[in-house]
């Protein structure tokens, strides 16, 4: 039965809760989650996080061991599903296709062993779970972001199964991090974003309004820039000297044919701004800057004072973990994956425990 599967019984209230894919042969054995080596990297992120599992919940999307820890069997391919009348109530989980309907009963468990104990946070460990819990595909793009499950009520933190950071072990201090997030997220319910005011350049006053106010007195700009590759040609740059405000200069329309956002007048105008900004001494950190810096000097621009490229501090940090700039932003903000969420990510493969 499913309940030996979980830690806290008799629906002892949690601040977190904890979901795995499904049991292993050493859990089956056992009768308690997560046990084996599995068990025993999560018992270290725990406590790297000052979580304690005796008031975690604990427990799987499925509740039967897989054949050869393959989940792939609790769903049928999507040419399968055509010709079939079952009508499944649940996205499809990528490559895998449909949950076969003999296992929708465990969708449902899930929810009832979560919501019987009232948590602030759910982990999600690996794809399986965040699908399950979020109908959302690919962890990579997902993890260590703060999202709300309108299927269970709560916010879910997606990160590695232990299993997959077994076989991946350069993916182990991005999972601590995400626990470390989990210890401080599961101390309140609702989900926290920090305020973000971002303002549009319609008229090269609009550029100085934004200097005058937020730029003044800052100690360094972030600088951003969008091209457009085919023509070598910048569509447009971002400046926030701040976490909190951000001014956006478009330089194309694309609703235009050809596509420019300024009149000739007021683009010069706008050019010489944007060259004096960035040409001044105050300090400049932006990703891959060194990329957008070939593209400044074709404009004629050279950005000043002190550089930082955030990608190649990155690659100096961690040499072998990802440098874009989503996957960084993950481990320091917390935001919604801005060029995932509401669309269909792009790699939408299931990597078995991932």
């Amino acid at each position: 039965m499913i309940r030996k599967y979980i830690q806290l019984p008799n629906q002892t209230p949690a601040k977190l809760a904890l979901v795995g894919e499904a049991p292993g042969a050493e859990e089956v054995i056992k009768g308690q989650p997560f046990v084996g080596q599995a068990g025993k990297l999560l018992d270290e992120l725990l406590e790297e996080a000052s979580l304690l599992r005796k008031e975690i919940l604990i427990t799987n999307v499925f509740s039967k061991r897989p054949l050869a820890n393959d989940v792939s069997q609790f769903f049928i391919k999507r040419k399968e599903a055509k010709g079939s009348p079952y009508n499944s109530p649940f996205k499809p989980f990528g490559n895998l296709g449909f949950l076969r309907e003999e296992y929708e009963g465990e969708i449902a468990r899930l929810k009832e062993e979560v919501n019987s104990v009232s948590p602030n946070l759910v982990v999600v460990l690996g794809a399986t779970a965040l699908w399950a819990t979020t109908q959302l595909c690919g962890i990579s793009n997902y993890r260590g972001r703060i999202l709300w499950s309108p299927f269970l009520s709560c916010k879910v933190l997606p990160t590695y199964h232990p299993a997959y950071i077994l076989r991946n072990w350069g993916a182990r201090p991005i999972t601590s991090i995400d626990f470390k997030l989990a210890q401080q997220e599961c101390q309140f319910p609702d989900v926290r974003r920090p305020l973000r005011n971002i303002f549009i350049a319609t008229t090269p006053l609009d550029i100085d309004t934004f200097y005058k106010n937020f730029i003044v007195g800052a100690v360094r700009i972030a600088v951003d820039v969008e091209t457009d590759r085919q023509t070598r040609q910048i569509t447009c740059v971002s400046i926030a000297p701040s976490p909190q405000n951000a001014l956006v200069i478009p330089f194309w329309d694309f609703s235009k044919s050809p596509p420019h956002y300024w009149s000739e007048e007021d683009e010069c105008l706008v050019y010489l701004k944007l060259k004096q900004l960035l040409e001044s001494p105050l300090p400049k950190v932006g990703q891959n800057f060194t990329y957008d810096l070939t593209y400044f000097a074709e404009m004629g621009i050279y950005p000043g004072g002190v550089i930082d490229d955030t990608m190649l501090k990155a690659h100096a940090y961690q040499p072998e973990m990802e440098k874009t700039l989503g996957f960084l932003a993950s481990i320091i903000l917390n935001d919604i994956p801005w060029k995932q969420y509401g669309h269909k990510p792009k790699n939408q493969e299931n990597k078995k425990d991932q």
